[in-house]
């Protein structure tokens, strides 16, 4: 039969690792609670990107929408003077 002597196990403990030793890494709640909070703090940044993408895109569907406005009425004066023009110079 074998005996595990004292230097055996001080061999052992420089091997693996004790209750001690482990304190100092996450446990599995740890990292649960990790995961979720990422999560959470995941979507309340897309959520956020979300709100201002919109609002960038609201000020350029309006600044396009004044755009086309001052387009329309060019076009309109345009039409107006080509017509007194074609008009008078056909008189």
């Amino acid at each position: 039969m074998i005996m595990i002597t004292d230097n055996d196990i001080k061999k052992l403990k420089t091997v693996f690792a004790t209750k001690e030793d482990l304190k100092m890494y996450a446990t599995k709640e740890d990292l649960k609670k990790s995961a979720s909070d990422t999560v959470v703090g995941l979507t309340e940044f897309i959520g956020e990107v979300y709100e201002k993408l919109y609002a960038k895109i609201d000020l350029i569907l309006a600044d396009n929408k004044d755009a086309r406005n001052t387009l329309d009425t060019h076009e309109r004066r345009i039409e107006r003077f080509e017509e007194q023009v074609y008009t008078a110079t056909s008189s």
